[in-house]
C-alpha cells in the first residue's frame, strides 16, 4: 500500500481577508489532501518562503 503525501501549499496575498477565505476554502473540502505550509503578504516574502519551504503550489 502506498500513502500519498499531502499537497504542500504556500498562500500569498497582501489582503488578510483573502488569505483567510482561501485557507478556509482549501481546508473545508475533506476530499483533498493538503497542507498549508505558510502564508505571506508580499512577493519578496513569497519568494523567500517558497525557497525555504519548497511547497508544491505557490
Amino acid at each position: 500500500m502506498t500513502t500519498s503525501k499531502p499537497t504542500r501549499i504556500l498562500i500569498a496575498d497582501d489582503n488578510l481577508t483573502m488569505r483567510m477565505l482561501l485557507r478556509g476554502m482549501l481546508l473545508s473540502d475533506p476530499g483533498i489532501d493538503i497542507e498549508i505550509v505558510g502564508e505571506v503578504v508580499d512577493g519578496i516574502s513569497a519568494f523567500e518562503k517558497a525557497v525555504e519551504l519548497r511547497p508544491d503550489l505557490k
